[in-house]
């Protein structure tokens, strides 16, 4: 997939919402079902916030630097990367729950941030690589990576909202 594909696949987005879904549980289970629950919600829900709100951004600056890939296709690749955000966290969900559940307190939580930043990662990357074909020149370049780096400074100011 590139930047000219546009095909939207549903089951991109059930992964990313299975991996944020499964990360956050695991790290709430150990302290119950109701934090599972609410961890599972809170991580799916900033996740898809930061998306929601950054994505019409990127499309914008990438517009601006005369880059912008056709709306279908920065959805495509949009979907791609968080797939990969969500296959990360879901590959990352018994881990989190093994040092929930054998650690004292909240012992997962530094962990669960990282990983979150680690999957975080990724998904940015992953969509860099999928737009390739529209970010060509260097004003385009430097746009994405400032907008990268507003959605990662978002991204965190969430997710330590959630500590």
């Amino acid at each position: 997939m590139d930047a000219t594909e546009t095909t939207f696949r549903r089951g991109d987005l059930v992964i990313a919402l299975a991996g944020a879904a499964a990360a956050g549980a695991a790290v709430g289970l150990p302290r119950g079902l109701a934090p599972a629950l609410d961890g599972a919600a809170t991580l799916c829900g900033t996740i898809f916030a930061v998306a929601g709100l950054m994505l019409p951004a990127l499309y914008v600056t990438l517009a601006v630097t005369d880059s912008a890939p056709a709306p279908a296709s920065l959805a495509a690749c949009s979907a791609c990367a968080l797939r990969s955000t969500g296959a990360v966290l879901l590959g990352c969900a018994p881990a989190l729950l093994f040092l929930g559940a054998t650690g004292p307190g909240h012992a997962a939580v530094p962990e669960a941030l990282a990983t979150v930043a680690l999957a975080g990662i990724v998904g940015l990357r992953i969509l860099r690589r999928r737009l390739d074909d529209a970010i060509t020149t260097l004003p385009a370049r430097l746009a994405f990576f400032v907008w990268a780096l507003v959605a990662a400074a978002l991204g965190a100011r969430f997710a330590f909202n959630l500590v």
